[in-house]
């Protein structure tokens, strides 16, 4: 149930996850009213880990509650201590919210570009894309590199607006709209120099001709790269 709770503090108003965190609560709760675990669930102290004997009853056990109980307990341990396996298994058989194809695209080119960048420099990939705080890097690599998703990060400052720009800036505010800013798909930071190592644009190609997601990466990247 503390995860949960923690799980659903870090979702926003329009987060797709929150219905399904929501359902998962509930759930929770009517387990916790059940006759022949209302008793025993008091009992628990949560904050006290399992003991090996404790590991070693629940194997013998022969209800199958408490093999279950064994497994999901392992999981958990796998998912706390980066557990590649543990995460591929929660990755591929419960995902809460559906994730659209490019948001997919995006993140295997975070991937793509932290091994790249874990066998140039001889080092660990750390992954935290499931519950990290959405101004944490989500891979870190060898202790040197982080990777932010759809952040600014505090390297960014906001460059002078050129002449186009703030000519659709004072259209915009004539009918009550922001300028806005954009956000880079990836920033890679060199934690060494304390500086922006990358800006990356990923295109999901579709419904459009190649050359015109390029068009439109080249222009990003460029007026990315003036607030860095």
């Amino acid at each position: 149930m503390r995860y949960a709770d923690q799980l659903s503090s870090w979702q926003s108003s329009t987060s797709p996850y929150s219905v399904a965190i929501e359902t998962l609560e509930e759930n929770l709760h009517r387990i916790r009213r059940m006759e022949g675990l209302r008793d025993p669930l008091r009992a628990v102290a949560l904050g006290v880990r399992p003991k090996p004997g404790n590991f070693r009853e629940a194997a013998r056990a022969r209800r199958p509650i408490y093999r279950l109980a064994l497994d999901a307990y392992a999981l958990l341990q796998g998912i706390e201590i980066g557990d590649e396996a543990a995460m591929m298994t929660i990755a591929k058989s419960a995902l809460l919210a559906p994730i659209e194809d490019w948001r997919q695209f995006e993140l295997a080119v975070a991937l793509g570009i932290s091994d790249a960048l874990g066998k140039g420099i001889n080092g660990d990939v750390t992954i935290r894309i499931l519950g990290a705080s959405s101004k944490e890097p989500i891979i870190t690599v060898g202790g040197r590199f982080d990777i932010y998703w759809q952040q600014l990060t505090k390297f960014y400052k906001a460059p002078p607006l050129e002449p186009s720009e703030s000519a659709t800036s004072e259209i915009l505010n004539a009918y009550g709209f922001n300028f806005g800013v954009d956000r880079p798909d990836l920033i890679v930071v060199d934690r060494q120099t304390d500086q922006v190592a990358a800006i990356v644009e990923a295109k999901y190609l579709l419904g459009d001709t190649m050359a015109a997601r390029f068009r439109d990466a080249v222009e990003q990247v460029v007026r990315y790269a003036r607030g860095y």
